[in-house]
């Protein structure tokens, strides 16, 4: 079965769905090379800087590890959250139980 990961990024600047995937494609090409430039993810959301991810489970990490290490993408990008449920994107990170 294939799973889906959610992730939240921070962007530098505002920017636009097509943009953000180029970025995207570019680090993961980067750092991983060919194979993983060509990984299939889904933008679900672009409000303002905030950006919302959503990929296969199995390639989560590739695209954290790319984003986190690129430092050629403009906007400049940051991970802010990833989980498997979506919903948890949106919860603040400082509530505590």
């Amino acid at each position: 079965m294939n799973h889906s990961h959610y992730i939240h990024l921070r962007l530098s600047s505002d920017s636009n769905e097509l943009k953000i995937r180029q970025n995207l494609q570019n680090c993961l090409h980067e750092s991983f090379g060919v194979a993983m430039g060509s990984i299939y993810l889904d933008i679900l959301s672009v409000n303002g800087r905030d950006v919302v991810l959503r990929a296969n489970a199995s390639d989560a990490k590739a695209i954290m590890a790319a984003v986190t290490s690129s430092n050629t993408s403009s906007p400049e990008m940051r991970v802010v959250k990833d989980s498997g449920f979506l919903p948890t994107l949106l919860a603040p990170s400082d509530i505590t139980f």
